[in-house]
């Protein structure tokens, strides 16, 4: 939860396409070509991804990460974003 002033960490994929200014549908196009990492929130068919803004800010930056790896898989959900 953040407060008054304060960022978030991370953000759902409608609030992270709509900060980058695309669809949600392109924006999980990235996130399966690895363009953009994300995190998987939950299991099953209405999990959902976790963006952290430092990402959003890195692709914003520098375009596509070098090793193309995505970030999402449900394996990794615990983990904290590198």
């Amino acid at each position: 939860m953040t407060g008054p002033g304060t960022q978030p960490l991370a953000l759902k994929t409608r609030e992270a396409a709509r900060v980058l200014g695309i669809s949600a549908k392109t924006l999980s196009a990235l996130v399966r070509r690895g363009e953009i990492r994300a995190r998987r929130l939950g299991t099953g068919p209405r999990a959902g991804l976790l963006f952290p803004v430092a990402e959003l800010e890195r692709w914003l930056r520098e375009g596509p990460p070098r090793d193309g790896q995505a970030i999402h898989p449900a394996a990794e959900s615990d983990q904290c974003a590198e």
